[in-house]
This record gives structure tokens, sequence and C-alpha cells, in this order.
């Protein structure tokens, strides 16, 4: 009997099995016929029965397998034909027989209901599609077929056929799972599968405490595999059906089963704030059972780990744990403490954290206040502002700022007024650790408190505050400015180091780069305890990079002594910016007074850089004159920036500047240090430069002051103009300061030497005589005194026409040349007699050539004067004939009118050809005829025609 139960048994598996199978021998491709005619018909039908046959007779499976497979393939053609929808339960009746008689019982009746192989179940879909296209249209056909009443008969008649051997079976298989179980031979209890669950539920609860030391040999642990839902709802009825070991073997087979580990066991979370449901609802409730029962309680903790992580926590288990928390069992309390050490962020464990921070162990209250930084906020540690264990203080004063969860967003600081107070009171804790926290968190306020809160932790005696402070980011840049600047000045060497790390970082300058400044000025300015190399460099380049900030390098500059920051800022803001190719844009920007202070430090710490910012300065637009104005003015400046200032400033010109530059030029400090070639070339400049209005203003101040030097004077006298106003007076200064007739030749005295000529009446004679004596001055001289013309002059011209106190030949030459010329002005007598006996006296052929020319053009003079006086005299009688011709021309008698019509032509009285065409209208024909005669003569003259 046993046998033959064992064999029904194995048959039934088998066909389990089998139904879960595509059939082994359906080929993987088909050629579909588009139509079938009634002869082919015939034939598809002829081949089911055929089949039939071998199933039944010969129980050649295979081959009937092959032609059913072949006839199904012309079944399930795409194109719809007569006879299509019989075929196909043919094969359908075939194939269900075909799998019964293999011992497929459930897949024989599977044949039944999906002639496409099963189009509901994903795995024969799959096959199925790449057998046929499936198109909707065969779907259709397939789903409508599989309700034809021949298959509803077949499945039918394999319903009864099964629940008959069923209900015979059952009291069998229950006695074979019982004799396996005996024998723990669970491998046939897993092949049984589902309806092994009822005996091994017997089986369990027949003997709950029994604990099987190997976990494969319990049948607990069987019954959770096949039915998870069912072994937990027994468990949960039948949980206090045994004891400890009852217990144990309930922990260990969930445990071994992973039932709250897999995210697969746990569904989505119905809202906010809830705790995600366990698929399987009764697990979360015998753990919670567990953890309240002392003997289970600690080895149910190993569950809780995976409760936590998949944020199922529920109350009944919160509950639980919090009794854990505060028992007094130290081991149940350090299990639970484990538990939640190495959790994140859950909410379900949220209400356990408020719990156990507001309990009496100090550990406890500790380890949740920690773990409820992971959280927004917390009312139960809130509540803890007075809590006699400063670690929990110090946690309350972080969860008021803003902090970041690991692997979480930050969360933002808090922002009603109560947290702000409690904030305001933990800064002033007596624990150095608590203030330290709440001056972070106060840090971290998006909106910022009172600035005697911040002045009040600068305050503060312990450098952790205060160095807090470092990272402030404050709305107003000038009282974070005022806060930096304090911690610049701090004495202590870590908050300096947390400062000069803020002004290394690249980001900060970006958003505060106004209130870094003056930190980082002091900060440069530190000798005592001086910033490390390489923050000194990355805060200059990070100036350097701005106009603000290279302002406040140089400002930092002008207050050191030994020009490190200077020459610094000069390598870097070199390599940064660039303007007229010398990196002078930075300074550019610089204010009037920044920049006139600056210059003369650059001066002196590369002169190469101040001749390129000079040069850049004096391109700039708009000009600089007001800051050059204002270099110019500085006693304690080189004298020769200042000139360079000057150069610069004197195109704007104006009184102030003309005052500022004789103060220059007075300065005593030139009589110590003589005016370079440079510096004469820059006073040059200045003189090229002053507006027109500016220069003679200026030359005669200068000609007046006699504590400038005279070589300082002198450069810019050469500037002054003669023509315009003042020019009168600045010759006359010049030649009663510098004029003197063994002194040295100035450009400026010859300068005024010749602009004697349009001054008359202001020349002294002996001054000019004196002069002409001079070699330096003497050819100037000359050429005034010949201009001048006066009869005074003519001896000492007629000097000069020998000039022997001149030894040099070229000027000397020079001058006779000019004596001759002067002379030759006056043409007279005196004048020419002065040249004969200069051309006697003349040792050289050039200075003869010169005073032989001068002569021929005074006697030419004089022959065109007589030429011209008998000229006029000739004139006027030549004009008293043709007077009196006129008058004749009325005469009575007609010869007389005819000759003098004749003596016009003859005169050439051309001015009265009009008179005489009148006198073609003569009555006389004589008359008429010497007109004509005079009119042609005159038209031969003026080169016209009739």
């Amino acid at each position: 009997m046993r046998a033959t139960i064992r064999i029904l048994v194995v048959a039934v598996l088998a066909a389990v099995a089998g139904a879960q199978e595509v059939p082994r021998s359906i080929p993987h491709g088909s050629e579909q016929t588009a139509d079938l005619g009634p002869q082919q018909m015939r034939q598809l039908h002829d081949t089911v029965d055929e089949a039939l046959v071998r199933i039944r007779v010969g129980r050649e499976f295979q081959a009937a397998e092959s032609m059913l497979n072949g006839v199904w393939l012309q079944a399930v053609s795409v194109k719809p034909f007569e006879g299509q929808r019989e075929l196909l339960v043919d094969v359908a009746l075939a194939r269900s027989e075909l799998f019964e008689a293999q011992g497929q019982v459930e897949l024989a009746g599977e044949a039944t209901r999906y002639l496409l192989l099963n189009a509901n179940a994903p795995r024969w879909k799959t096959r199925m599609e790449r057998l046929v296209p499936a198109s909707a249209e065969l779907i259709a056909l397939t789903n409508k077929t599989s309700m034809h009443p021949r298959l509803e008969a077949r499945r039918r008649e394999l319903f009864e056929r099964s629940r008959k051997a069923d209900a015979g079976d059952q009291e069998s298989l229950e006695t074979i799972l019982r004799d396996h179980i005996e024998t723990r031979n669970f491998k046939f209890v897993t092949e049984i599968g589902a309806r092994a669950v009822p005996v091994l539920a017997d089986v369990v609860l027949e003997r709950p405490n029994e604990f099987p030391t190997v976990v494969h040999e319990d049948p607990l642990f069987f019954l959770v595999m096949l039915g998870e839902r069912q072994a937990a709802e027994l468990i949960l009825r039948n949980i206090d059906a045994g004891g400890y070991a009852w217990h144990q073997r309930i922990i260990r087979a969930m445990e071994l089963h992973d039932v709250l580990a897999m995210d697969e066991k746990w569904g989505d979370r119905p809202r906010a704030g809830a705790p995600r449901p366990c698929l399987v609802p009764e697990w979360p409730e015998i753990l919670a059972r567990f953890l309240a029962t002392p003997d289970s309680a600690r080895e149910a903790m190993k569950l809780v780990s995976q409760t936590i992580e998949a944020d199922g926590v529920t109350a009944e288990m919160a509950q639980a744990l919090n009794a854990a928390l505060d028992s007094g069992q130290p081991d149940l309390k350090h299990d639970a403490l484990s538990v939640l050490k190495y959790q994140g962020r859950k909410q379900s464990m949220f209400p356990v954290l408020e719990h156990a921070v507001a309990g009496d162990d100090p550990f406890v209250r500790r380890f949740a206040a920690d773990k409820l930084l992971a959280y927004r906020t917390s009312e139960a540690l809130r509540k803890r502002v007075d809590d006699p264990e400063p670690a929990v203080r110090t946690k309350l004063a972080t969860l008021l700022g803003r902090h970041t969860i690991p692997n979480y967003n930050m969360w933002p600081a808090v922002t009603d007024a109560e947290g702000r107070a409690l904030l305001l009171r933990l800064a002033e804790d007596e624990d150095v650790e608590v203030r330290r926290a709440a001056a972070e968190s106060i840090v971290d306020l998006a909106e910022p408190l009172g600035d005697d809160v911040y002045f009040r932790l600068l305050d503060d005696p312990d450098a952790g505050v205060r160095m807090e402070l470092v990272i402030l980011d404050h709305p107003r840049p000038e009282f974070l400015s005022r806060v930096l600047d304090r911690l610049a000045a701090d004495t202590d060497e870590e908050v300096l180091e947390a400062l000069d790390e803020r002004l290394r970082d690249n980001e900060k300058w970006h958003e505060h780069s106004t209130a870094l400044r003056a930190a980082a000025t002091r900060r440069l300015l530190e000798r005592v305890r001086p910033m490390s190399q390489d923050g000194y460099d990355r805060v200059i380049r990070h100036l350097a990079g701005s106009d603000q900030g290279f302002r406040t390098l140089i400002e930092a500059a002008l207050r050191e002594e030994d020009g490190a920051i200077l020459k610094r800022t000069l390598d870097f803001q070199s390599s940064i910016r660039t303007s007229f190719g010398h990196g002078s844009t930075g300074f550019l920007a610089l204010d009037d007074a920044t920049l006139a202070d600056t210059l003369p430090a650059l001066y002196r710490a590369n002169e190469q850089s101040y001749y390129n910012v000079r040069n850049a300065i004096e391109r700039a637009y708009p000009p600089r004159w007001a800051a050059m104005r204002r270099l110019l003015a500085r006693e304690d400046a080189p004298i020769h920036v200042r000139l360079g200032a000057a150069k610069i400033a004197s195109k704007g010109g104006g009184e102030e500047f003309r005052r500022q530059l004789l103060d220059l030029l007075a300065d005593p400090l030139w009589r110590t240090r003589p005016p370079s070639e440079t510096d004469r070339e820059l006073l040059g400049m200045i003189g090229d430069a002053l507006p027109s209005p500016d220069v003679n203003p200026l030359c005669l101040e200068l000609a007046r002051r006699r504590d400038v030097l005279d070589e300082l004077c002198l450069t810019l006298m050469v500037e002054y103009r003669p023509s315009q106003p003042l020019g009168r007076d600045i010759s006359l200064a010049v030649l009663d300061r510098w004029f003197s007739a063994d002194g040295r030749t100035f450009i400026a005295v010859r300068k005024a030497l010749f602009h004697l000529r349009s001054l008359p009446d202001h020349v002294d004679p002996k001054l000019l005589k004196s002069a002409a004596r001079t070699e330096g001055y003497a050819e100037t001289a000359v050429e005034t005194m010949g201009a001048l013309r006066s009869p005074e002059y003519l001896s000492i011209l007629g000097e000069c026409l020998n000039a022997n106190w001149i030894y040099e030949p070229t000027s000397r030459r020079n001058v006779q040349f000019a004596a001759a010329r002067a002379l030759e002005g006056y043409l007279s007598d005196e004048a020419a007699d002065l040249l004969l006996a200069g051309l006697g006296m003349a040792s050289e052929d050039s200075v003869r050539d010169v005073c032989r020319q001068a002569l021929e053009n005074i006697r030419r003079y004089e022959n065109e004067k007589r030429l011209w006086q008998e000229h006029k005299e000739g004139r006027l009688e030549r004009d008293d004939a043709i007077v009196s011709l006129l008058a004749l021309l009325a005469d009575d008698d007609a010869t007389i009118r005819a000759e003098a019509a004749k003596g016009l032509g003859t005169l050439g009285a051309v001015e009265y050809i009009p008179r005489l065409i009148e006198m073609l209208r003569d009555e006389n024909d004589d008359v008429k005829s010497a007109a004509r005669q005079a009119l042609a003569r005159l038209n031969e003259t003026t080169g016209k025609k009739d």
C-alpha cells in the first residue's frame, strides 16, 4: 500500500513540475501558410488522428508531439482561414491527451486553456512570441476558441478525475510526510511543497519545546520556508505554547530566513512619519512580544536591527525598546544600545530616541541626544537645556544649528524665537564644549543675531569659541569685516591658523572679498605671529586679482617698512592683471591720495615698475592730474618722483600746479644734489606739456625767483613766448638776471636779445653793444641791431665786420656775415662806407663776398631809386599832354581834331580808348581815319584786336 501511495505522489509531483515547462520538442521557427484548401485541411486532421493513435496504442510520445507541433504551426497561421478554429480545438485536445499519457495532468488541463502556449505566463509568452508573430487577431481567436464546448468538457473530465484521486490520497500523503519528518528526510518534504505545511504545523505544535541542535532538522525551519505566512500566523497564535526553547526556535527560524531583513519583505510607507509595513505583519508583532519577554528580549535584539534598517519599528516594538533602555538590566540595555548604535536616521525610531533622551541614565541620554542629531528637530532634546550632562547640552546646541546628516541632506538652523533664545543661553554655558557648539550654531543661523552677541563670543576666554566666528557669513560686509579684523588681532595660534585657512580659501574670497580685506591686511603686517609663506602668497594673490583687493594690498604695503608686501604684490599683480603690457591696471584704480602715496614706495621697491606705472598714468583717461599734484606737493617724496608727477600734471596746468612746481624747484635739496640729465629732460618735457596760457606766467615767476637754481630756471625759460602776454617782462627780466658779458651763455638770454627787436623803446644800446662783444651772444645781438637800424649801432656793426675779439673761426665768420647783412639793411652811404672798409679788412673770401654782395645791393637800390624818380617825373609830363589833347578833340577845326586823336595813340593813352571810339562817328572822314589809326596802335599795345 505504501509503495502504491509513493508512486502516486511521485506522479503528482512530476505533473506539477511538468506544468511549469514548455514542451521541449516544439520547434523554434515556423513557416505559416497564408491560406489552406479543403484537401490540406483533411490532411491536417488526418495527421492529428495519426498522432492520437501513436499516443494511445504505440506510446510513441515524441513522434506524436512532433506531428502535433507541425499541425499547430499551421493552425496558428497569422491569416485566418476556414476551419481554423476546429483545427485549433483538435490540436488542443490531442495535446491534452499527450500530456495526460505522460503523467503531466496539470499541463493536460493547460493545453485546453492556452492555445498559444499559455499567453498569460511571462515565461511562456516570451517563448510563444519566438514561435509565431502573435497578432491581436490571433490572440482574440485563440481566447475565444478556448471556450469551445469540447475543450470545456475535457477540462471538467480532468478536474473530476483529479479530485477523486486527491481525496483518496490525502490521508496516505500525510502519513508519508510524517514518516519522512520523523526520519529527518526533509528533502522529500520540500519536494511536496505547500501541501506539507499543515503536517509540519501539526508536528511543530505537538512538541514546541523540542529544540533540534541542527537547524535543518527542525520542522519549524521548513514550516517557515514552505509557508511563511501560515507559519507566522501559527507562531503568533501559539507564542505561549512553549517556554524558552520554543522562543529560541522561533527566533532562530526568523533569523535564518531573514523574515525582516530583505527589502522585498516590506511594503511602501503609507504616509509620512508612519512605520513601513511588513508584508507579513505577524513578524513585527512576534518580535515585539519577544522584546517584552525577559527570557527572550536579548536574543530578539538581533532581529531589531533588521526592523530598524527597514524603518518598520511599530509602537509596540518602540515601547519594548523603551522598557529595555529604562530597565535595570545592564546587559539588556547594552544590547539595545548596540542595536541602535549603527542605525541612521529612521523615522520610526524617533519616538524611542525622544523617550531615551528624557531618561534617568546619563549614558542613555547622551547616546539618544547624539542620535537625535540625525533629525531636523526634537522637542524632547530642546527641553534638556538644563540637563546636568554637558554632552547632552552640547548636542542640543548642535541640533539648533545647521548640521549635516551622513548620507542625508543638511538640516537648516532654527528659525523660531524659542530656539534662538535657547542658543543664547547655551552660548553662556559654564561648559566650554557647550559654548563651542552654541557658537558654531549661532554662526550657522541664516538670520543673524544682534551684533552684541558676536562680540560677546569674541570676548569668550576659550579660543575654540572665538575660532567658530572665523566662518561667519554675515549679510553686512562692514560688520563681518570688524569681526574678522578682531580675530586677526587674536593672540591664539589656533584662531589665527583658522583665520588664515579662510583667507586661503578661493571660494570665500569670491563671497566675502570686501569683508576679508581688513583681516588680510592685519595678517600680512603681523610680524610676531606671521602667516605661513603659502598663506602669505595666497592672500596676496587673492587681493591682487581685483581692483579693491589690490588697493587693500597697497594700503598694507604703505604701512610696512621693508617693502615685502609691495614686492610680492608686484610679482603676483603682474602675472594676473596686465595693462599696457606692464600690469598697471590695479594702480590706476587707486584713489588720488593712495596713488600719490604709492609711487614713492614703488620707486624705492622697483624702479622699472615705477616707470611702467608712471607711463600708464600718463596715458590714463580720465587724467590723474589731481593725484599727481598731491604727489608733487609731498616734500618727503624723492625729487625725481615729484618731477615725474609734475610732468604728468603739467598738462592740466593751473595756478596751483605752478605754485607747487616752483616750491619743488626751490627745494634746498637741489643745492646738494645738482639736477641730472634725466631731471633736465623731465623739466624740458614739463615746459613742452604746459598749456600755452601757463607758460609765460611760470617763466616770469622763475625769472624773478632768486632761490631757484639758474640751471633749473633756464631749462624752462627756453619755452617762454615773447609775442604773448608777459613776453616783454620776461625778456627784460631774463636780461636783467642772466646777461653778463663775461658769464655763461644761455639760450634764454639769446632769445631775449632776439626779442628786443620788437621792443625798440626798451632797448639799452649799451647792453646790445656789450652783447655784440660777447662771443655767445654776438650773432644774435648783431641781428637785433640790424633789425632796429639805429644810426647809433653803425660803428659797432662796422667793428663786427672784423670781430677780432671772437677767436673761434666759425663763430667769428657768422658774426661778420650778420654784420654785413645788418649794414646792408641801412641802405645808406654811411653803411656803404663801412662795408667798403670791411671789404678791405676782411681776410677771408667768404666775408669779402658777403660785403661785396651787400655793396652791390646798396648800389642797386640807389639806381632803382634814381630811375623811379625819373619815371615819376616823365609820368607827370605825359599826363599833362594827354589832358591838352583831350581838350583838342572837341575843336572846330577837323585837322586839329584829327591830330589830337593821333597824339593820344602816340602817348599810349589806352585809358581813353572809349573816347577815341566816339571819334569814329565824327562827320569828317580824316578825323575818323585818324581815330581808327590811334585805336589800332593802342590795340597793339594792349594785345587786343578790333
